[in-house]
């Protein structure tokens, strides 16, 4: 609620929002009005939210269902430096929705700014030092990427400081007709092509933003306990022998491209949320990302063995053969291991456990990869 008391203040005339808290701590405030569009915001993975989502907007109107449903319904008006430039860039018959963000050491609110049937946009509010240079970076890529023609991806429209609030805003490439997917499909891996095709790079392995990552977590991961520590070792050690002084062709890496991070509108994929992205990464550890998460918080997995299994199974082992699939697997899970060796201290005991896991469907990786060099 921090960061949501940043952006809200509670008004006896205020507009009327329902306030909604899940079990992991996440907080959404949907506006009243078009209450359909309102919902935009809230991207539930687990059934119960999918129903909510599906019903709440047929039965708002019966208050006994909130207390039954742990929803609140409050008066709230946005802070009047925050309306004041949401009113400057989208006009003033706006409405809102709010998302408080993960609980994590990077929490952040978005809230989306509507007008009846169509979103007009999402703005990033954070009070973090480190939070606002992801903003600044997401800036600079974006731009990036739309020199480089890539399409399908939002526009930004500002960036600036409120006192010590971060805002980043950027325009909306979904509408109330797109349909978030969990599986991996055709389109996404089109959108990866697309997206390494006209960002590829020939440069020197030590020049390129990968390299930077292996210098990193081989820092980072002195915290691990020895045995965990040695499969990070070992991983680092396999990817340094292959591209150590030699020449790539790396490309753009959007860093969460996850179902909740895409949608399809008319037959089209579109994909935001770019602030953990790369320049010079290796092409499509995107679509392991996007898998795994999926693992993680779709199906539900909590197992090392199923999780392996299924990324085995997955379109990654179609598309490529068993050394390039092992491959992108170990670059991509020293990348995940590495973001969140940077948050130990902070981080909840489910994504500890998941943190776990992943080091252990690592050592699995490595070992089989190992054994197919021998």
């Amino acid at each position: 609620m921090e960061v949501l008391s940043n952006i809200f203040f509670e008004e006896p005339d205020g507009e009327i929002y329902y306030d909604i808290l899940n079990s992991q701590g996440k907080e959404w405030l949907i506006g009243s009005k078009d209450i359909r569009t309102a919902f935009e915001i809230y991207q539930p993975t687990a059934i119960k939210g999918k129903i909510l989502k599906s019903f709440f907007p047929c039965i708002c109107r019966f208050p006994f269902v909130y207390s039954r449903l742990h929803i609140k319904k409050k008066k709230l008006k946005l802070q009047p430096e925050i309306e004041h430039i949401l009113q400057r860039t989208f006009g003033n018959d706006v409405s809102i929705s709010c998302f408080g963000g993960t609980p994590c050491v990077h929490q952040k609110a978005v809230i989306q700014i509507y007008r009846n049937l169509k979103i007009l946009g999402y703005c990033k509010v954070a009070r973090s030092q480190d939070v606002g240079y992801l903003f600044d970076k997401e800036c600079e890529n974006l731009n990036y990427l739309r020199e480089k023609s890539v399409d399908s991806i939002p526009e930004v429209l500002f960036r600036c400081d409120l006192d010590d609030l971060k805002l980043f805003c950027q325009s909306s490439v979904k509408d109330k007709s797109g349909q978030t997917i969990d599986r991996m499909t055709e389109k996404h891996w089109l959108f990866l092509a697309n997206l390494y095709n006209k960002t590829r790079t020939v440069i020197k392995f030590e020049e390129t933003d990968y390299y930077a990552l292996l210098k990193r977590v081989k820092k980072n991961a002195v915290v691990l306990k020895e045995t965990d520590l040695e499969i990070v070792q070992r991983a680092c050690e396999l990817i340094s022998k292959k591209y150590n002084n030699s020449t790539v062709e790396f490309g753009f890496y959007h860093g969460d491209f996850t179902p909740w991070n895409t949608v399809i509108e008319n037959g089209k994929i579109k994909v935001f949320d770019f602030e953990y992205a790369k320049r010079t990464y290796p092409p499509y550890l995107d679509a392991v990302h996007y898998l795994l998460q999926k693992n993680f918080f779709v199906d539900g997995l909590n197992d090392a063995n199923q999780i392996y299994s299924s990324l085995k199974e997955s379109s990654i082992w179609k598309k490529f053969d068993d050394r390039r699939s092992l491959e992108m697997v170990i670059m991509y899970l020293l990348e995940i291991i590495n973001l969140y060796l940077s948050r130990t201290s902070e981080e909840s005991l489910d994504e500890k456990s998941r943190q776990k896991i992943r080091i252990e469907i690592l050592e699995k990786a490595v070992t089989e990869y190992a054994n197919l060099s021998r």
